[in-house]
């Protein structure tokens, strides 16, 4: 099973962590072989045509990744542009395709791609890897939610957004937006009343959630990294996606939303 990456700014780390993680549960049959970046992460000393890891080689076009690989995983870019890119070659390629994080800022255009791929036949998807967490297992709806994690909304958000919703189980309605110098606060109202709340910490922080449900308190503190490896490998041996892209484009009209709020802090915003 050769696996292709394709990255706005590629950041080694996380991609040898990808390429070990896959390796090991697929039992040495996937491996990351090819990978391409329209840059690299600032100040990170690996060059435009070093290989990143061992079997891993840097090459020169996002579509010689999708004609020689057999799945793609796309990190996609804050550059307009360049994300267009990346996602119109992947998913157009018939190849099983994971879309990791905010690969869109807006529904429609979402729409737009997902309509893309059913048409040249290709599977996908995209979620964070916390929903995965054992802890968030065949819960009732959550009472209230609250997370914290690394990035700013725009290129982290997804990350606590999407198991946020998958938790409360109810229509988000609108979105409240707080921010400074260190920290962007998200709060979303809920039908029925009910609210959770996310935090970005531009400069770095654990990604961490917390819920109340069913009378308990709880916190994610399994490895959900590794229980979403193992829904990924099996992706790209069956093509079956674990999420269906309806989940998917809820979560993207309210990152959109919450992007709206944060240009005008202390003010609800309808979604």
């Amino acid at each position: 099973m050769k696996l292709g990456l394709l990255a706005g700014c590629l950041n080694p780390r996380e991609a040898e962590h990808y390429q070990e993680r896959i390796w090991e549960a697929s039992g040495g049959e996937g491996s990351i072989t090819l990978a391409y970046a329209t840059s690299d992460v600032p100040n990170h000393r690996v060059g435009r045509l070093r290989c990143m890891h061992p079997g891993m080689a840097r090459v020169a076009t996002p579509e010689q990744v999708a004609k020689e690989c057999d799945g793609l995983i796309v990190f996609p870019s804050e550059d307009g542009q360049e994300n267009r890119t990346l996602c119109e070659v992947s998913l157009q390629s018939g190849k099983p395709t994971f879309l990791r994080g905010f690969f869109t800022p807006d529904g429609e255009t979402a729409k737009r791609y997902f309509t893309m791929a059913e048409k040249t036949e290709t599977p996908c998807w995209a979620a964070s890897p916390l929903r995965f967490a054992r802890e968030f297992e065949n819960l009732p709806p959550a009472d209230t939610v609250s997370s914290w994690g690394p990035g700013s909304f725009r290129s982290a958000g997804m990350d606590q957004m999407e198991p946020l919703l998958m938790l409360m189980r109810q229509t988000p309605q609108r979105v409240l937006a707080l921010k400074d110098e260190v920290c962007e606060r998200l709060t979303v109202a809920f039908e029925g009343g009910r609210f959770a709340e996310i935090a970005c910490f531009t400069q770095g922080s654990p990604l961490q959630m917390n819920l109340a449900a069913g009378g308990k308190i709880l916190t994610a503190q399994s490895d959900y990294f590794n229980a979403f490896i193992h829904q990924l490998v099996r992706f790209f041996r069956t093509g079956d996606a674990p999420i269906a892209r309806g989940e998917t484009l809820r979560t993207l009209n309210v990152m959109e939303t919450g992007i709206r709020a944060l240009t005008s802090p202390g003010e609800w915003v309808a979604i």
